[in-house]
């Protein structure tokens, strides 16, 4: 049995590969999701689906180009749905250090920080909740639609709206994180007001002794209620992905 190699055929999967592996390694979704043989699993699987026969010059200089483009588009737009993603650590973040749970946090080997209660699951209820609705559907949608924009043997032109959208998803992203977490803040603070004015009324009472342990209760119980809004927010997380991708590939342009 005679096995035939074709070149441009292993040219064209191993950049396919590298702009499915850079959209792994860029995203946050995935190391938070799936376990590493997932991710090498899925980055070969995937690449092996989006293969085609590299149709430029096989010279070593073309060869080293074409990865660089395509672990660069990869790179770049698994950190734009990232970057949408995160608004969900961050609620859970100033949660956790309005409620005192702060002190309680260790590392996460998932997103390699130290991350509290209301961090960590904010996280993974939001990625739950993201991957029943399709969530997964749509990323692989995207990395298909950057090799339909931008093939493997295609050139990349920073274009100048790519920055002024980049800084608009960050400014979103604090602002989504901030409301998320309000309710269970304002909710909070109104505790501490009371217990403020508990504390002048009977200052032998040491009310602050028992602060901690209520603000505790408080943020369990808003937080129980604000998780009725989560559908909605991955809803809306995934429509700023797709702007995200699409806006991504905008910005990268095509050239050659």
């Amino acid at each position: 049995m005679e096995l035939l190699f074709n070149p441009a055929l292993v040219m064209g999967l191993m950049l396919s590969i590298m702009r499915v592996a850079g959209f792994v390694l860029s995203s946050p979704i995935f190391p938070v999701g799936i376990p590493v043989i997932g991710r090498v699993a899925l980055t070969l699987g995937l690449g092996l689906f989006f293969a085609a026969p590299f149709p430029g010059s096989l010279d070593l200089l073309t060869m080293l180009g074409a990865a660089i483009v395509n672990l660069t588009v990869g790179l770049l737009l698994g950190w734009l749905t990232g970057l949408v993603f995160a608004i969900f650590p961050i609620a859970g973040g100033v949660i956790d250090v309005a409620s005192g749970m702060g002190v309680a946090a260790i590392l996460d080997p998932n997103q390699g920080i130290q991350a509290a209660v209301f961090n960590r699951l904010f996280t993974l209820l939001a990625l739950a909740i993201f991957m029943l609705v399709g969530g997964d559907q749509l990323l692989i949608h995207g990395i298909a639609l950057s090799i339909e924009t931008i093939p493997l043997d295609g050139g990349i032109s920073l274009q100048a709206g790519l920055a002024p959208f980049v800084v608009d998803a960050v400014t979103h992203m604090f602002v989504a994180g901030a409301e998320i977490a309000l309710p269970v803040v304002a909710a909070l603070f109104v505790t501490e007001v009371v217990l403020g004015i508990a504390s002048r009324f009977a200052p032998a009472a040491n009310v602050f002794i028992l602060g901690l342990p209520l603000r505790i209760l408080v943020a369990f119980g808003v937080v129980t209620v604000s998780l009725t809004m989560f559908p909605g927010a991955v809803s809306a997380a995934m429509r700023l992905m797709r702007e995200a991708m699409v806006a991504g590939l905008r910005g990268l342009g095509v050239a050659g």
